[in-house]
């Protein structure tokens, strides 16, 4: 997979605090996993890892939805539900808003 995304690999490093080669290594589990979902519908929760970079791209609202647009024809939607009872956002430290 060529796709590469510099401002999304550099959220994934910082929030996974990891170096730039591993967060280029999980953005492209990333993209697989993208890859698999959209091909089998497979429902299966992502490792918390990829979750949390599938989070830091869609966050990229225009680059997300391009790439989306270009590689399946549509727009994947996150779905909080899937595997529910993982922790959803708060499984990448992102805090729900009481608001």
């Amino acid at each position: 997979m060529s796709y590469r995304n510099a401002a999304v690999e550099a959220d994934v490093a910082k929030e996974l605090d990891v170096d730039a080669a591993a967060a280029l290594e999980v953005f492209r589990r990333m993209l697989g996993f993208l890859d698999g979902y959209w091909l089998h519908r497979d429902l299966r929760s992502p490792t918390r890892d990829v979750d949390c970079a599938w989070h830091a791209f869609i966050l990229h609202t225009q680059a997300y939805m391009d790439y989306c647009n270009a590689r399946f024809g549509t727009y994947l939607h996150h779905d909080p539900g899937l595997g529910e009872g993982r922790g959803g956002l708060a499984r990448c430290g992102v805090k729900a808003s009481s608001a």
